[in-house]
């Protein structure tokens, strides 16, 4: 695995190859930049490589392994379908800007590169107000089922996965990752997309991470910006509104009622669960539910693919 920051340019820049390749996404070369992995960025050095690599493909502003050109073909329709995808989430928009003590919701994993498969569906980190996660859960929940467009069962294509909270003071990711060098997180925080909510919780969630980050990556975690809508106006404050009317006692009991019924069930479904690559964390401040978390057959997979090219 390649985990010594002294590696050399070649290592680093297939590095980078090798982790897009897993998900058959070919990069641009603004892309080879921003993702380089662990080196500090060299456009120059970057230039000569791209152009010079026997290891390289090129078609039409893209790179890829060689003997990978396929993914050239792929990344056009799968951007189609990110295009349908991210329309969804536009007219979803207002509705999760209604909702109480949601601070800030973001795109994660395929689609935040525009890379989603025909089975996709659209996978979204939650940040709340401490204390009112449940309430926030619930009428998140709510809303996307009474949509008919909230992922559970087998009910996955083109829905939303509501499976990962945190509360807006939990925000350091370095206490989910995996014991020895996650790059598959370290992937996730850099593409994260926020769609709505407080732009600020955003940078907060970046700005906090950046230590862990920093050992994974020497260019630039630039915050992105291309999906979000800021929520002004009646929408705000119907949402000001709620808040205020359950930000006491009421609210409180509320909170303790939900909280105490949701991890009720919770707790029923791990039972059942086969927890031998599962990733479940229940608190106040995270609520985690990844039946299957494959970090680490992607950790490996790359490892061995980064080994082979290498």
């Amino acid at each position: 695995m390649v985990t010594n920051p002294k590696i050399n340019f070649k290592q680093a820049i297939l590095s980078t190859f090798a982790f897009f390749d897993m998900f058959d996404y070919p990069l641009t070369k603004d892309e080879v930049e921003e993702y380089l992995y662990k080196l500090p960025l060299d456009q120059h050095q970057i230039d000569i490589y791209l152009r010079e690599s026997p290891q390289i493909s090129y078609s039409d502003g893209l790179y890829c392994l060689k003997g990978r050109e396929e993914n050239f073909v792929k990344t056009q329709e799968r951007k189609e379908i990110a295009r349908k995808l991210w329309k969804k989430i536009s007219r979803f928009r207002k509705i999760f800007d209604t909702i109480p003590f949601v601070r800030m919701i973001a795109v994660g994993n395929n689609l935040s590169y525009d890379n989603p498969t025909k089975k996709s569906d659209i996978d979204l980190i939650v940040v709340t107000k401490p204390g009112r996660m449940f309430i926030a859960r619930t009428l998140l929940t709510f809303w996307t089922h009474l949509f008919g467009s909230r992922r559970y069962a087998n009910k996955i294509k083109n829905r939303f996965c509501l499976s990962f909270y945190i509360t807006e003071d939990n925000l350091n990711m370095d206490k989910i990752a995996l014991d020895d060098h996650d790059i598959y997180l370290a992937y996730w925080i850099k593409n994260l997309q926020p769609i709505c909510g407080d732009y600020q919780t955003y940078i907060d969630l970046i700005d906090i991470n950046r230590k862990y980050l920093s050992g994974f990556f020497q260019t630039p975690v630039n915050y992105q910006k291309r999906h979000y809508r800021p929520n002004n106006g009646m929408i705000k404050s119907l949402r000001i509104f709620q808040e205020n009317l359950l930000s006491g006692k009421l609210g409180d009991k509320i909170e303790k009622h939900l909280k105490n019924w949701q991890i009720s069930r919770m707790h029923r479904k791990l039972e059942a669960l086969d927890k031998k690559d599962a990733s479940i964390i229940i608190s106040d401040q995270i609520l985690k539910f990844h039946n299957v978390d494959r970090r680490e057959y992607y950790r490996k997979r790359w490892a061995k693919k980064v080994a082979e090219v290498i």
